[in-house]
């Protein structure tokens, strides 16, 4: 782990801030690029799920841990998601109490739609042990660690592509480990 010193110089907190977001970018689940401009850092994605480059600007009072942060939560609305599908079912008592102000139609349609939840939001990938690290979107609040049996790329190129098959290989060839 980094520690950060006291840093006098812009030159030398751009070092420093260099080589720690280098290595968040190596595990990132989008595809960054970025150019560090004096003190303004602009962050491309080529995976395609960020529609024009952000911007931000680095300074020497912030530490580099507080900015790659926040960096972090700012990348955190365009993470690939998968979700599940869930049809509604009523109980019998349930659509006793539907009849009061709904149709039989009406109650059939509510039961056939699908509604589509929110499953894992996917945010690092670790090539070298075939990992990738998601955020559940149930229970809790704790990273999920997932081995892959299949190199861990081809589902990542599947969160692109087709998310639809990403949800088929997820549910086949992962497990979680942690």
């Amino acid at each position: 782990m980094i520690k950060q010193k006291r840093i006098v110089t812009l030159n030398d907190y751009i070092a420093l801030f260099s080589k720690t977001f280098h290595n968040f970018c190596s595990k990132n689940i989008l595809e960054l690029g970025y150019e560090i401009n004096h003190d303004t850092l602009t962050l491309t994605d080529y995976s395609g799920l960020m529609t024009k480059p952000l911007v931000y600007q680095l300074t020497p009072s912030t530490t580099v841990k507080t900015a790659v942060h926040e960096i972090a939560e700012g990348l955190e609305e365009f993470y690939p998601t998968i979700y599940r599908t869930e049809t509604k079912s009523f109980s019998a008592s349930e659509v006793k109490d539907l009849l009061n102000n709904h149709t039989p139609e009406e109650i059939e349609a509510m039961e056939n739609e699908v509604e589509e939840i929110p499953y894992y939001t996917f945010f690092r990938v670790i090539n070298d042990a075939n990992e990738i690290h998601a955020f559940p979107h149930f229970g809790s609040d704790k990273v999920h660690v997932f081995k892959f049996f299949t190199p861990v790329m081809n589902f990542v190129d599947f969160l692109y592509t087709d998310i639809e098959k990403a949800g088929i290989m997820f549910s086949e060839k992962a497990h979680r480990i942690k």
